[in-house]
């Protein structure tokens, strides 16, 4: 049996695939050089989409440029949407910084820190 997938989850699936493909090869903007698109989320009337975007390893400054590079581009981004996907109505967008990834690597780093802190205590428990 064929999983149940919304409306709004295919739209969310097309538009993140449709919008890295453009970001990568069509947008010749340098700011925006290495970004990623790490998730899309479209309202349910799919009147609306949001556009996250990892931009790699870039400082603060670097990031909300990149993030400027792409707001820049969502008039040329929309209209190519319209275009490529024939949709009757194509979602107004908008962009964000996807603020999990430094969040998780942050979690990654403390966890790391607590096995490397628990093998030192191990070993010093072992040796009494």
């Amino acid at each position: 049996m064929k999983p149940e997938y919304s409306r709004a989850q295919r739209m969310e699936h097309l538009l993140g695939e449709t919008v890295a493909e453009l970001l990568q090869r069509r947008i010749k903007d340098p700011r925006v050089a290495g970004v990623t698109v790490t998730g899309v989320s479209v309202t349910p009337d799919l009147k609306h989409a949001a556009i996250y975007i990892g931009a790699g390893r870039r400082s603060r400054g670097g990031e909300e440029e990149a993030l400027e590079g792409v707001r820049s581009a969502l008039g040329f981004i929309r209209g190519e949407l319209g275009r490529r996907l024939r949709l009757k109505y194509v979602p107004e967008l908008t962009a964000d910084l996807d603020r999990s990834l430094p969040e998780a690597e942050r979690i990654e780093r403390l966890i790391a820190q607590l096995h490397r802190e628990g093998g030192e205590e191990g070993q010093a428990s072992d040796e009494s």
